[in-house]
């Protein structure tokens, strides 16, 4: 198993490599979903059709991918400690700071790509009807909703610029809740009663799937970190529940199904060497290393360069040949932005939190 310790907590090589798979099944779903959604594509590409009509489909559904995001954040925000008011305060604002600044600049570079090259998805229609990508792109873009995005994406849920960031805002909710319950948890003392509390956390989670499956999935994820720092797993309550989950699984809710697939993933890959070797191997620690990236610009890219190499390649090669020669192109290009943006503005971008919340340290009087 391979780890790297670092400030008395434990951060598994394996994580970056569900990330960084996560963010590629997501990128690679949605340029599916052009065909997938077209009402006019012409040929077909029956492998594709087959695929789709498969009981494996899902598999290619971006939809269910992000939940594995979801589940990771949830399991890291976790490892977080907090005992009091203070450290919950600051624990929010830094997880603000952390999420706002690659937005920013994520949506500089967004806009950045709408000034020089400008979005074309609305022009694909005479190549493919596909509603759900020729609708999106189609306002006009200004720098006040460069710097507003932070607070409209976290706070507010506008994801005006960039279409997948809708995730960002339940994420971030999540994670106050998180530090919340975490907070509850040291006050009350909760650990002398550790069967009561593990069982209320896992009734709120499920109860969280009525109102968003997406933070219900980050509770899962917590779920998860709080079972590994405990020896809940010989106690009766703990076996209560996996019996109760076992014999109600079928009736479940999709996404809570997925939400148990997912934490049970992070649960057990470190005890399945093969997998951890897999997740935690260089390249996909590379792609999960530039994974912010991947998330961030490949859907503007798809809208811009991406729709301009399809209408240019159309007319020379035929739509089946464009289709995917523009998916190569388009994942090389968004690859290179990733590696420029991780190894420049994600770096800034931790400076400058770091330095926020070294003085709002000093102000509220604490190092």
């Amino acid at each position: 198993m391979q780890a790297l310790k670092s400030k008395g907590t434990t951060y598994y090589y394996f994580l970056n490599g569900l990330k960084g798979f996560a963010c590629l099944m997501v990128m690679v779903g949605h340029y599916l979903e052009l065909y997938r959604g077209a009402q006019s594509f012409t040929p077909h590409i029956y492998i594709l059709d087959m695929i789709f009509k498969s009981k494996v489909a899902f598999l290619l559904n971006q939809n269910y991918w992000v939940y594995l995001f979801y589940a990771v954040s949830g399991y890291l925000v976790a490892k977080s400690k907090i005992s009091n008011i203070r450290e919950l305060l600051v624990k929010s604002v830094n997880r603000f700071l952390r999420l706002a600044f690659p937005i920013f600049f994520s949506y500089a570079l967004i806009y950045l790509i709408y000034i020089a090259i400008g979005f074309h998805a609305s022009e694909t229609t005479a190549l493919f009807n596909c509603e759900w990508f020729q609708t999106h792109y189609t306002r006009t873009y200004s720098i006040v909703d460069v710097l507003i995005s932070p607070i409209a994406v976290l706070l507010f849920g506008s994801f005006k610029m960039n279409e997948p960031y809708w995730m960002l805002h339940d994420m971030f909710v999540a994670s106050l809740i998180i530090y919340f319950l975490k907070y509850l948890i040291a006050v009350l003392d909760a650990s002398k009663y550790e069967s009561i509390t593990f069982s209320l956390l896992i009734i709120i989670t499920i109860l969280f799937n009525a109102v968003s499956p997406c933070v219900s999935t980050c509770l899962m994820g917590m779920l998860i970190s709080l079972y590994e720092k405990s020896d809940i797993n010989t106690k009766p309550c703990f076996a209560f529940w996996i019996v109760i989950m076992t014999m109600v699984i079928g009736i479940l809710p999709a996404t809570i199904r997925q939400s148990l697939f997912f934490a049970a993933l992070i649960a057990f890959t470190p005890r399945l060497k093969l997998l951890d070797s897999l997740l935690s191997s260089k390249p996909l620690q590379f792609i999960g290393n530039i994974s912010w990236g991947i998330y961030s610009f490949h859907w503007p890219i798809f809208g811009s360069i991406g729709a301009l190499l399809l209408l240019a390649f159309c007319d020379q090669m035929g739509l089946v040949k464009a289709y995917f020669s523009t998916f190569i192109i388009s994942f090389v290009v968004v690859v290179l932005i990733s590696i420029g943006f991780y190894y420049t503005f994600e770096r800034i971008s931790k400076v400058l939190s770091q330095n926020v919340m070294g003085l709002i340290s000093t102000i509220v009087g604490e190092r």
